[in-house]
């Protein structure tokens, strides 16, 4: 390691973006280093302190880090994601492997015309996350010590309960202001739920924890990921679930049809299940996926907002109103079709009836452009 010296620094983030993304371009770059990085600065609203992990800012530029170092490390030339080239802490960036001009994603295929293209980014974005989670399952204690230098505090924070257990109060509590009681077999399926996340067994990986369409890059025929903010090492089919609760934390939120849900879980369970036998396993499987569907129901940063109820609003290209009925549907079917957190169903049928009773006229959420005349295959 050594003095680089940089011939050309350009920006090529958009103004008033939540990261300042340079292109460095490399004079006379040593054999290990390409001719040009990406620098990634965090931009913080309140001003960068690499000491307090408890700033949002903070925490998700050492998520970023550290998942970048991770999957740089358990998986080197495999390509999940850009090359991590290092990064320094107390001034807040890192040095990622350049994609290139062409940053193409996931978002143009879904919201273009042709059905077959999108398919296949579908399918495609499901191999990427199960070869991620192979390639990270089962260590945890590598992940843990990339992140114990940035902040020994963020390290503890991301092994806790606390975040979900959190998430679990609020939406108790807005469910009581619409005059929604929950029973004690809910609280039974909430305590199972937050012990399967705890203790996700065989399902434990690296999860990018938002993989939206725009968080996938296409560098020519590969689908590469992104923005590691929230990765974390946990319950892998909560990533593999986003094709069923249709992207849950993104802007670019519209159904996915349920044969094409089907095929993506399918091909999912068929990569990792040659090394995790119990993916392959209906019954686990269905489990699982259940208490995914579930995480994604109670913690959404959308669900049951107050704002919402009285007035709906439009994020990206769906209205909010739709995405959180969409999100009921989705868990009410996943627990009758697999058996399981029973009592959690039964408050989720009431609340979508309440829910419906209040927006009588509301439309469905969209299936994806690209998919709708195959919507019903």
């Amino acid at each position: 390691a050594g003095p680089i010296q940089i011939a050309d620094l350009v920006q090529i983030s958009e103004p008033k973006r939540r990261n300042l993304l340079l292109r460095a371009t490399l004079h006379n770059p040593p054999p290990d280093l390409p001719s040009s990085l990406i620098v990634k600065k965090v931009v913080a609203e309140k001003g960068y302190d690499p000491d307090d992990a408890t700033a949002w800012d903070t925490r998700r530029f050492f998520q970023d880090w550290a998942g970048a170092a991770f999957l740089s490390q358990c998986a080197p030339g495999v390509g999940h994601s850009p090359h991590f080239y290092g990064g320094d802490r107390s001034n807040g960036f890192i040095l990622l492997e350049d994609l290139g001009d062409d940053h193409s994603s996931l978002v143009e295929p879904l919201l273009g015309s042709d059905a077959a293209a999108a398919e296949q980014a579908l399918l495609r974005f499901t191999e990427r996350l199960a070869h991620m989670h192979l390639d990270t399952a089962g260590r945890a204690d590598e992940f843990y010590a990339l992140v114990e230098p940035l902040h020994p505090q963020l390290a503890d924070q991301m092994q806790s309960s606390a975040a979900f257990d959190q998430q679990r109060a609020n939406a108790i509590a807005k469910l009581a202001a619409l005059g929604i009681n929950i029973s004690a077999a809910a609280t039974s399926d909430l305590d199972v739920v937050a012990a399967a996340l705890a203790d996700p067994g065989p399902f434990r990986a690296y999860l990018h924890g938002d993989p939206c369409p725009d968080n996938f890059f296409w560098q020519g025929a590969t689908l590469r990921l992104i923005d590691f903010e929230l990765g974390y090492m946990g319950h892998a089919l909560c990533d593999l679930a986003y094709g069923r609760t249709y992207f849950p934390t993104c802007w670019c939120c519209n159904r996915v049809p349920d044969w094409l849900v089907g095929q993506m879980e399918a091909r999912y369970r068929q990569i990792v299940g040659a090394h995790l036998p119990a993916v392959l396993d209906d019954a686990i499987f269905g489990r699982a996926m259940t208490v995914a569907c579930a995480y994604w129901l109670i913690s959404s940063r959308n669900w049951l907002l107050e704002p919402v109820l009285e007035e709906d609003r439009t994020w990206g290209i769906a209205q909010v109103r739709p995405r959180l009925l969409a999100r009921l549907e989705v868990f009410i079917a996943a627990s009758q079709e697999f058996d399981h957190l029973p009592g959690l169903c039964d408050l989720a049928v009431s609340v979508l009836a309440v829910l419906q009773n209040r927006w009588p006229a509301l439309e469905p959420l969209p299936v994806y452009p690209a998919l709708r005349e195959q919507s019903n295959k």
